[in-house]
Protein backbone atom coordinates (compact mmCIF):
# COMPACT_ATOMS: atom_id res chain seq x y z
CA UNK A 1 0.00 0.00 0.00
CA UNK A 2 1.30 3.45 -0.89
CA UNK A 3 1.99 6.21 1.62
CA UNK A 4 -0.91 8.34 2.81
CA UNK A 5 -1.35 11.55 0.88
CA UNK A 6 -2.80 14.78 2.19
CA UNK A 7 -5.47 16.05 -0.19
CA UNK A 8 -6.27 19.76 -0.17
CA UNK A 9 -8.91 21.55 -2.25
CA UNK A 10 -7.55 24.90 -3.40
CA UNK A 11 -11.04 26.39 -3.52
CA UNK A 12 -11.24 25.86 0.24
CA UNK A 13 -7.87 27.47 0.85
CA UNK A 14 -8.69 30.65 -0.98
CA UNK A 15 -11.12 31.95 1.64
CA UNK A 16 -10.17 30.01 4.75
CA UNK A 17 -7.02 29.12 6.63
CA UNK A 18 -4.44 27.17 4.68
CA UNK A 19 -2.30 24.24 5.64
CA UNK A 20 0.36 25.11 8.15
CA UNK A 21 3.89 24.81 6.76
CA UNK A 22 7.22 24.15 8.38
CA UNK A 23 8.16 27.70 7.56
CA UNK A 24 6.31 30.78 6.35
CA UNK A 25 6.66 33.17 3.49
CA UNK A 26 8.41 36.40 4.51
CA UNK A 27 6.26 38.50 6.82
CA UNK A 28 3.58 35.84 7.08
CA UNK A 29 1.91 35.17 10.46
CA UNK A 30 1.97 31.71 11.96
CA UNK A 31 -0.48 29.35 10.30
CA UNK A 32 -3.27 27.51 12.09
CA UNK A 33 -3.59 23.79 12.54
CA UNK A 34 -4.61 21.54 9.69
CA UNK A 35 -8.23 20.76 8.86
CA UNK A 36 -9.42 24.29 9.69
CA UNK A 37 -10.65 25.07 6.20
CA UNK A 38 -13.90 26.71 5.14
CA UNK A 39 -15.33 25.68 1.76
CA UNK A 40 -15.49 28.47 -0.76
CA UNK A 41 -15.10 28.95 -4.49
CA UNK A 42 -14.14 32.58 -4.11
CA UNK A 43 -11.02 33.88 -5.86
CA UNK A 44 -9.85 35.88 -2.85
CA UNK A 45 -6.63 34.93 -1.12
CA UNK A 46 -7.30 36.97 2.02
CA UNK A 47 -6.69 35.26 5.33
CA UNK A 48 -5.10 31.96 4.39
CA UNK A 49 -1.53 30.85 4.78
CA UNK A 50 0.83 28.23 3.45
CA UNK A 51 -0.56 25.68 1.05
CA UNK A 52 2.08 22.97 1.26
CA UNK A 53 5.74 22.30 1.81
CA UNK A 54 8.50 19.88 0.97
CA UNK A 55 11.53 18.78 2.99
CA UNK A 56 15.12 18.67 1.75
CA UNK A 57 17.39 15.82 2.75
CA UNK A 58 20.24 18.31 2.98
CA UNK A 59 18.62 20.07 5.96
CA UNK A 60 17.66 17.02 7.96
CA UNK A 61 19.16 13.69 8.83
CA UNK A 62 18.58 10.97 6.27
CA UNK A 63 16.34 9.19 8.75
CA UNK A 64 14.20 12.27 9.31
CA UNK A 65 13.99 12.89 5.58
CA UNK A 66 12.83 9.33 4.93
CA UNK A 67 10.27 9.57 7.73
CA UNK A 68 8.99 12.88 6.37
CA UNK A 69 8.60 11.48 2.85
CA UNK A 70 6.92 8.32 4.06
CA UNK A 71 4.53 10.12 6.38
CA UNK A 72 6.13 8.69 9.53
CA UNK A 73 7.69 11.77 11.02
CA UNK A 74 4.73 13.90 12.04
CA UNK A 75 3.20 16.85 10.23
CA UNK A 76 5.11 19.21 7.96
CA UNK A 77 5.00 21.82 10.73
CA UNK A 78 7.44 19.68 12.76
CA UNK A 79 10.07 19.50 10.03
CA UNK A 80 13.26 21.49 10.39
CA UNK A 81 13.17 23.41 7.13
CA UNK A 82 11.70 23.51 3.67
CA UNK A 83 13.44 23.80 0.32
CA UNK A 84 10.33 24.45 -1.75
CA UNK A 85 7.07 26.18 -0.86
CA UNK A 86 4.04 27.25 -2.82
CA UNK A 87 0.94 29.32 -2.29
CA UNK A 88 -2.15 29.52 -4.49
CA UNK A 89 -2.95 33.20 -5.12
CA UNK A 90 -5.88 32.53 -7.45
CA UNK A 91 -7.61 29.46 -8.82
CA UNK A 92 -10.49 29.07 -11.27
CA UNK A 93 -11.95 30.76 -14.31
CA UNK A 94 -11.67 34.16 -12.61
CA UNK A 95 -7.89 33.89 -12.64
CA UNK A 96 -5.04 31.52 -11.80
CA UNK A 97 -1.72 32.29 -10.15
CA UNK A 98 0.60 30.28 -7.90
CA UNK A 99 3.60 31.64 -5.99
CA UNK A 100 6.55 29.26 -5.63
CA UNK A 101 9.67 29.86 -3.53
CA UNK A 102 12.88 27.90 -3.24
CA UNK A 103 15.67 29.28 -1.00
CA UNK A 104 14.91 32.90 -1.77
CA UNK A 105 14.08 32.49 -5.45
CA UNK A 106 10.46 33.42 -6.19
CA UNK A 107 8.52 32.38 -9.28
CA UNK A 108 4.94 33.04 -10.30
CA UNK A 109 3.14 30.36 -12.29
CA UNK A 110 0.51 32.07 -14.46
CA UNK A 111 -0.82 35.60 -14.17
CA UNK A 112 -4.53 35.28 -14.78
CA UNK A 113 -5.41 38.13 -12.42
CA UNK A 114 -5.02 41.82 -13.12
CA UNK A 115 -1.59 43.32 -12.38
CA UNK A 116 -2.84 45.30 -9.39
CA UNK A 117 -4.51 42.24 -7.85
CA UNK A 118 -1.41 40.13 -8.44
CA UNK A 119 0.80 42.74 -6.79
CA UNK A 120 -1.55 43.05 -3.81
CA UNK A 121 -1.61 39.29 -3.26
CA UNK A 122 2.15 39.03 -3.55
CA UNK A 123 2.64 41.88 -1.10
CA UNK A 124 0.18 40.23 1.30
CA UNK A 125 2.52 37.23 1.24
CA UNK A 126 5.48 39.49 2.01
CA UNK A 127 6.92 39.23 -1.50
CA UNK A 128 8.03 42.27 -3.52
CA UNK A 129 6.57 41.83 -7.04
CA UNK A 130 9.82 43.13 -8.55
CA UNK A 131 11.77 40.37 -6.79
CA UNK A 132 10.23 37.58 -8.88
CA UNK A 133 12.77 35.72 -11.00
CA UNK A 134 10.16 35.09 -13.71
CA UNK A 135 6.49 34.60 -14.49
CA UNK A 136 5.89 31.18 -16.03
CA UNK A 137 2.93 31.30 -18.42
CA UNK A 138 1.37 27.89 -18.98
CA UNK A 139 -0.70 29.01 -22.00
CA UNK A 140 -2.41 32.03 -23.50
CA UNK A 141 -5.97 31.72 -22.18
CA UNK A 142 -7.11 34.78 -20.26
CA UNK A 143 -7.59 33.13 -16.89
CA UNK A 144 -3.88 32.22 -16.98
CA UNK A 145 -2.29 35.09 -18.91
CA UNK A 146 -4.65 38.08 -18.54
CA UNK A 147 -2.33 40.13 -16.36
CA UNK A 148 1.03 38.81 -17.56
CA UNK A 149 2.06 41.56 -19.97
CA UNK A 150 1.01 44.51 -17.80
CA UNK A 151 2.57 42.93 -14.70
CA UNK A 152 5.82 42.29 -16.59
CA UNK A 153 6.00 45.84 -17.86
CA UNK A 154 5.20 47.44 -14.50
CA UNK A 155 7.53 45.38 -12.34
CA UNK A 156 10.29 44.52 -14.80
CA UNK A 157 9.78 40.76 -14.51
CA UNK A 158 10.47 38.57 -17.54
CA UNK A 159 7.90 36.11 -18.82
CA UNK A 160 8.71 32.53 -19.75
CA UNK A 161 6.77 29.94 -21.73
CA UNK A 162 6.46 28.22 -25.08
CA UNK A 163 6.87 29.81 -28.50
CA UNK A 164 3.21 29.06 -29.14
CA UNK A 165 2.13 30.90 -26.00
CA UNK A 166 4.24 33.92 -26.94
CA UNK A 167 2.57 34.17 -30.35
CA UNK A 168 -0.99 33.32 -29.29
CA UNK A 169 -0.95 35.70 -26.31
CA UNK A 170 0.30 38.55 -28.49
CA UNK A 171 3.27 39.28 -26.22
CA UNK A 172 5.29 40.46 -29.22
CA UNK A 173 2.86 43.33 -29.81
CA UNK A 174 2.88 44.76 -26.28
CA UNK A 175 5.43 46.15 -23.87
CA UNK A 176 6.95 43.51 -21.60
CA UNK A 177 10.25 43.21 -19.73
CA UNK A 178 11.22 40.25 -21.92
CA UNK A 179 10.24 36.72 -22.85
CA UNK A 180 12.31 33.57 -22.49
CA UNK A 181 11.27 30.65 -24.70
CA UNK A 182 11.09 27.30 -22.96
CA UNK A 183 11.11 24.30 -25.26
CA UNK A 184 9.07 21.19 -24.53
CA UNK A 185 10.85 19.05 -21.96
CA UNK A 186 13.54 21.65 -21.32
CA UNK A 187 14.91 22.30 -17.82
CA UNK A 188 16.08 25.80 -16.96
CA UNK A 189 17.51 27.29 -13.79
CA UNK A 190 16.20 30.41 -12.06
CA UNK A 191 18.43 31.08 -9.08
CA UNK A 192 17.96 28.21 -6.63
CA UNK A 193 15.04 26.74 -8.58
CA UNK A 194 14.92 24.55 -11.68
CA UNK A 195 11.89 24.51 -13.98
CA UNK A 196 11.02 21.70 -16.40
CA UNK A 197 8.27 22.15 -18.97
CA UNK A 198 5.83 19.30 -19.63
CA UNK A 199 3.64 19.40 -22.77
CA UNK A 200 -0.04 18.79 -21.97
CA UNK A 201 -3.16 18.26 -24.13
CA UNK A 202 -5.31 21.38 -24.12
CA UNK A 203 -6.92 23.53 -26.81
CA UNK A 204 -4.19 26.15 -26.69
CA UNK A 205 -0.96 26.83 -28.57
CA UNK A 206 1.74 24.58 -27.01
CA UNK A 207 0.52 24.60 -23.39
CA UNK A 208 2.77 23.43 -20.56
CA UNK A 209 2.57 21.96 -17.10
CA UNK A 210 5.64 22.54 -14.95
CA UNK A 211 7.85 20.65 -12.53
CA UNK A 212 9.57 23.00 -10.08
CA UNK A 213 12.58 21.60 -8.22
CA UNK A 214 14.84 22.87 -5.45
CA UNK A 215 17.43 20.77 -3.60
CA UNK A 216 15.83 17.53 -4.71
CA UNK A 217 12.25 18.41 -3.74
CA UNK A 218 9.76 18.78 -6.57
CA UNK A 219 6.36 20.32 -7.18
CA UNK A 220 4.25 19.26 -10.15
CA UNK A 221 1.87 21.99 -11.34
CA UNK A 222 -0.77 21.26 -13.99
CA UNK A 223 -3.95 23.18 -14.78
CA UNK A 224 -5.98 23.07 -17.99
CA UNK A 225 -5.53 19.68 -19.64
CA UNK A 226 -8.03 17.40 -21.30
CA UNK A 227 -6.50 14.12 -20.16
CA UNK A 228 -3.52 12.91 -18.18
CA UNK A 229 -0.95 12.00 -20.82
CA UNK A 230 2.08 9.76 -20.44
CA UNK A 231 4.58 12.62 -20.30
CA UNK A 232 2.74 14.17 -17.35
CA UNK A 233 2.61 10.88 -15.44
CA UNK A 234 6.32 10.35 -15.98
CA UNK A 235 7.24 13.92 -15.07
CA UNK A 236 5.13 13.95 -11.89
CA UNK A 237 6.17 10.48 -10.74
CA UNK A 238 8.94 11.79 -8.48
CA UNK A 239 7.16 14.91 -7.19
CA UNK A 240 6.76 15.51 -3.45
CA UNK A 241 3.67 17.66 -4.02
CA UNK A 242 1.26 17.98 -6.94
CA UNK A 243 -1.18 20.74 -7.84
CA UNK A 244 -3.61 19.55 -10.50
CA UNK A 245 -6.92 20.77 -11.83
CA UNK A 246 -10.12 18.96 -10.91
CA UNK A 247 -12.38 21.08 -13.03
CA UNK A 248 -15.83 19.51 -13.17
CA UNK A 249 -18.28 16.89 -12.06
CA UNK A 250 -19.67 15.24 -15.24
CA UNK A 251 -23.24 15.21 -13.96
CA UNK A 252 -23.23 18.87 -12.99
CA UNK A 253 -21.64 19.80 -16.30
CA UNK A 254 -24.15 17.87 -18.42
CA UNK A 255 -27.14 19.26 -16.48
CA UNK A 256 -25.70 22.76 -16.16
CA UNK A 257 -26.36 26.01 -18.04
CA UNK A 258 -23.44 25.91 -20.49
CA UNK A 259 -24.27 25.60 -24.22
CA UNK A 260 -23.62 22.12 -25.54
CA UNK A 261 -20.72 23.32 -27.71
CA UNK A 262 -18.88 24.48 -24.58
CA UNK A 263 -19.76 21.28 -22.76
CA UNK A 264 -18.25 19.25 -25.60
CA UNK A 265 -15.09 21.35 -25.46
CA UNK A 266 -14.71 20.81 -21.71
CA UNK A 267 -15.41 17.08 -22.00
CA UNK A 268 -13.03 16.61 -24.93
CA UNK A 269 -9.52 15.23 -24.90
CA UNK A 270 -8.09 18.75 -25.03
CA UNK A 271 -10.53 20.29 -22.57
CA UNK A 272 -10.38 19.88 -18.79
CA UNK A 273 -10.01 17.12 -16.21
CA UNK A 274 -13.04 15.81 -14.34
CA UNK A 275 -13.00 14.71 -10.72
CA UNK A 276 -12.96 11.11 -11.93
CA UNK A 277 -9.99 11.73 -14.23
CA UNK A 278 -8.02 13.10 -11.30
CA UNK A 279 -9.15 10.27 -9.05
CA UNK A 280 -7.81 7.69 -11.49
CA UNK A 281 -4.51 9.57 -11.74
CA UNK A 282 -4.16 9.69 -7.96
CA UNK A 283 -4.92 5.98 -7.69
CA UNK A 284 -2.69 4.77 -10.51
CA UNK A 285 -0.23 7.45 -11.61
CA UNK A 286 0.91 9.23 -8.48
CA UNK A 287 4.47 8.52 -7.38
CA UNK A 288 5.42 7.15 -3.96
CA UNK A 289 7.25 10.38 -3.05
CA UNK A 290 4.11 12.51 -3.15
CA UNK A 291 2.67 13.56 0.21
CA UNK A 292 0.47 16.51 -0.77
CA UNK A 293 -2.08 16.94 -3.56
CA UNK A 294 -3.83 20.27 -4.16
CA UNK A 295 -6.95 20.19 -6.34
CA UNK A 296 -7.25 23.44 -8.30
CA UNK A 297 -9.25 25.17 -11.02
CA UNK A 298 -12.63 23.94 -9.74
CA UNK A 299 -15.50 25.19 -11.87
CA UNK A 300 -17.85 27.51 -10.00
CA UNK A 301 -20.89 26.14 -11.83
CA UNK A 302 -19.93 22.54 -12.54
CA UNK A 303 -18.15 21.40 -9.39
CA UNK A 304 -18.00 21.75 -5.64
CA UNK A 305 -15.14 21.26 -3.14
CA UNK A 306 -16.93 18.36 -1.46
CA UNK A 307 -17.42 16.57 -4.78
CA UNK A 308 -13.81 17.07 -5.81
CA UNK A 309 -12.15 16.55 -2.46
CA UNK A 310 -13.88 13.64 -0.78
CA UNK A 311 -16.11 10.96 -2.23
CA UNK A 312 -16.17 7.66 -0.29
CA UNK A 313 -16.62 5.66 -3.50
CA UNK A 314 -14.00 7.56 -5.46
CA UNK A 315 -11.25 5.60 -7.25
CA UNK A 316 -8.59 6.68 -4.76
CA UNK A 317 -10.50 6.65 -1.47
CA UNK A 318 -10.78 2.87 -1.29
CA UNK A 319 -7.04 2.42 -1.70
CA UNK A 320 -6.25 4.13 1.60
CA UNK A 321 -4.13 6.57 -0.34
CA UNK A 322 -5.69 9.91 0.52
CA UNK A 323 -6.45 12.06 3.52
CA UNK A 324 -8.84 14.93 2.94
CA UNK A 325 -8.38 18.31 4.61
CA UNK A 326 -11.90 18.64 5.98
CA UNK A 327 -13.82 21.88 5.36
Amino acid sequence: MRNRVELVVAACLLAGSGVAGADRLPGEPAGPARHSLSPSRSGSSTGWRMTACCTPASRASSGESRRARSGRGGECSRLWAVSLRFRVLGSGSSGNATLVEGHGTFLLIDAGLGPRSLAERLLSAGVDPASLAAVLVSHEHGDHARGAAAFSAKWGVRLCGSRGTYAAAGFGAVEIAGYDVLEAGETRGFGSVRVTSVPVPHDAAAPFAFVIASEGDRLGHATDLGHVNRSLVQAFRGCDAVLIESNYDPGLLRDGPYPWSLKERILGGEGHLSNGDVGRFLANGLGEACHTVVLAHLSQKNNHPELAGWRPRSPWAGAGAATCASP
